[in-house]
């Protein structure tokens, strides 16, 4: 009896894992792929309190015109449930322009409230720089649930919400600029950054303006963290197509930037760290085709828009040197009480890929 009872359960526990273990239930496979970005990345300082109802004083635009990068996708999962696991790199390279704006006269305390207040609202620093790409490294997880929709002999359609975990890292280096300042007038106010005949003694090149100039201007590094929830509909055509589309918004990111000054000559540089977070402020939308030129083997092109609202936080400030002694560390930092922070980026992104199947 016991015999026969040890044999049943032995070939029941074999069916179940030979049902579990079926190659069909199971997917893997890698997919390498190449891409371009095309947008930018803005850092802000808004005036707590300021003269006009834009109380935006500094702007900086670094360009993503373009960036390349290589990435790899390893995926699968059992029946309708799916993993994934991607990281990316950018490669090193120029980007474009840094555009450094101000508006001084949107928060100088200097000037009383006459009648020119009301017509001084205008950009009094201007200044543009290469900008470099050091490095920008991502790395994300992703875990869905297909529901198939419909399908007959020529069409299929499915829709799997997900949730997904990304970490991205990158840093920017402003060199060799040229800068245009408004002069300070005799009123109290700043000059525009155009006006030719009232421009501070600093404008030019900074090769020229400032001593000690080793080429670079800035840094620009952030790091940041995003929890996504979406969903991606699949539709497979005859003739071996395949296209999808998706959606995904961030219920919560957070971002933390340095930004070092290495010109600011009268501090021996400064070192700023904006930190800001935000809810349902980060979305992607994307979408793609695929052609399978064999059972193992699938091509792809995808293209997807990322946008992030500016995100709103605080600022604290020290000097470079301490910065340096201290090991890259704000622990000593002062928070800035007079101004917020900003951070925001967009980008339009194009990807061919490869997509291997294991099984």
């Amino acid at each position: 009896m016991k015999s026969t009872v040890r044999f049943f359960c032995i070939a029941i526990f074999s069916s179940l894992s030979l049902a579990w273990a079926k190659e069909s239930d199971w997917k893997l496979f890698l997919l390498p792929e190449f891409g371009m970005k095309h947008g930018t990345v803005g850092e802000y300082v808004f005036a707590k309190t300021s003269n006009y109802s834009d109380d935006m004083i500094s702007e900086l635009i670094y360009d993503i015109k373009p960036e390349l990068y290589g990435g790899l996708k390893i995926g699968g999962g059992w029946r309708n449930i799916a993993a994934e696991v991607s990281v990316s790199a950018g490669f090193p390279m120029k980007t474009g322009t840094l555009a450094d704006s101000d508006w001084l006269n949107n928060s100088t305390s200097e000037v009383s409230k006459a009648s020119s207040l009301l017509t001084s609202n205008y950009k009094t620093n201007y200044s543009e720089s290469e900008c470099n790409l050091d490095y920008d490294f991502s790395c994300a997880i992703k875990l869905g649930y297909a529901f198939p929709v419909f399908k007959n002999s020529i069409l299929s359609i499915n829709v799997k919400p997900f949730y997904s975990f990304g970490f991205n890292n990158f840093k920017f280096t402003a060199k060799n600029g040229e800068a245009w300042y408004g002069a300070k007038l005799a009123d109290g106010y700043y000059a525009a950054w155009n006006d030719e005949a009232n421009r501070a003694s600093n404008s030019g090149k900074f090769s020229s303006t400032v001593s000690n100039y080793d080429g670079e201007d800035l840094s620009y590094r952030r790091w940041s963290v995003i929890h996504w929830i979406g969903f991606d509909a699949t539709v497979g055509l005859p003739l071996k197509f395949t296209v999808n589309a998706g959606f995904q918004v961030a219920p919560y990111v957070y971002a933390e930037s340095t930004d070092l000054h290495y010109l600011n000559n009268s501090y021996g540089g400064t070192a700023y760290l904006d930190v800001a977070d935000g809810f349902f402020s980060t979305f992607k939308w994307n979408c793609g085709v695929s052609y399978q030129i064999s059972r193992r083997n699938t091509v792809s092109v995808s293209a997807s828009w990322f946008y992030l609202k500016t995100l709103r936080g605080d600022s604290y400030k020290k000097l470079y040197s301490q910065y340096k002694k201290d090991d890259e560390k704000f622990y000593s930092s002062e928070k800035i009480s007079s101004t917020e922070s900003g951070t925001n980026q967009f980008y339009f992104d194009l990807s061919v890929g490869w997509k291997f199947s294991i099984f």
